[in-house]
């Protein structure tokens, strides 16, 4: 499958079944082989794929097609294609979505009246091959049903089948979820280093938004598909931007508070100013010493408040997500 251009590739065998009169035969009890040169002196139904793109019939090493006339005159018209034919996937939910890609088979001239077009009831009318595995999804067959595609020029008769695509989540848990992950709670080591190692705070906090980005960049773009409206995985991303970009402002914050011993000083002064045993030593030590208490403050919440709203996140995030794979 291919999400830029909304198409997926298949190869199918197409087996034909009708019956002609005219080709019932006696004194043989035993079908007819012919080659695939005879189609064009018998009546063969005009069937072509709505949603085709791009298609061919295989030609190695000789044509990969048969027609076989049964004594009652059924008529077993085989052949090898591929196809590449549209679907439109919707994407919000990536990378826990679920696609429905349908083949429309049709009749090109004749109408309701002139034709019946169903699928075989004497078996399965559409089965998988076992050998076929895709990486990235499950395949099953949702759906198949007879239709009419109705136009200005008339009813022809139809039919459909619609394939459901799950995606496996297991890629994206281990190559984009669980780095992340990892990246915030990185990011939330400075809140235990001391405020005032500003080198090394300042360093790990424009570390983890740089790496978050380039992996953001990277791996996650790599995988998603382009479009214009927003998916799960962008919230995604999104939420753990926003946490390391916040502990970077945190300690923005913690740093402001730690430096505004002149402000309290000078509070201090105010109050104390009847106090003739309180220099301008003592006062300056203490508002020092109550502008680093209030920025350990912070700090110390921010080891609380941080892990406990990502962990808020990620409570409704997985709920949402294991509700839409099930």
């Amino acid at each position: 499958m291919t999400f830029s251009p909304q198409d997926y590739t298949v190869g199918i065998y197409l087996r034909q079944f009708w019956q002609d009169p005219r080709l019932v035969f006696e004194g043989l009890n035993k079908t007819i082989s012919l080659d695939s040169n005879i189609r064009p002196k018998i009546w063969v139904p005009d069937l072509f794929f709505v949603n085709e793109k791009d298609g061919k019939m295989h030609a190695i090493t000789t044509a990969n097609k048969y027609i076989r006339i049964h004594p009652n005159g059924t008529v077993l018209y085989s052949m090898r294609l591929s196809l590449k034919l549209s679907c439109y996937m919707h994407l919000r939910s990536f990378p826990a979505d679920k696609q429905y890609c349908k083949m429309q088979i049709e009749s090109y001239s004749y109408t309701t009246q002139d034709m019946v077009l169903g699928w075989s009831t004497n078996r399965a009318p559409l089965e998988i091959s076992r050998e076929v595995h895709l990486p990235d999804f499950d395949l099953s067959i949702a759906d198949v049903k007879s239709c009419t595609a109705g136009y200005s020029t008339g009813d022809f008769p139809c039919i459909k089948a619609d394939f459901l695509l799950e995606r496996r989540i297991g890629y994206f848990l281990i190559q984009i979820y669980l780095p992340s992950i990892l990246i915030v709670i990185i990011s939330w080591v400075s809140f235990w280093i001391h405020s005032e190692s500003a080198p090394a705070r300042v360093a790990l906090a424009i570390t983890t938004v740089l790496t978050l980005t380039t992996h953001s960049a990277t791996t996650t773009r790599a995988a998603m598909p382009r479009v214009s409206y927003i998916t799960d995985m962008d919230i995604w991303m999104a939420a753990c931007q926003t946490f390391v970009f916040a502990a970077l402002l945190e300690y923005a914050i913690v740093n402001h508070i730690s430096r505004q011993d002149k402000r309290l000083m000078k509070k201090l002064r105010h109050k104390k100013r009847n106090d003739p045993c309180s220099g301008d030593g003592g006062l300056r030590l203490e508002a020092k010493r109550l502008a680093i208490r209030r920025s350990h403050a912070v700090d110390r919440a921010s080891r609380v408040v941080f892990p406990l709203a990502f962990l808020i996140f990620n409570l409704f995030y997985w709920l949402y997500l294991y509700r839409i794979l099930q």
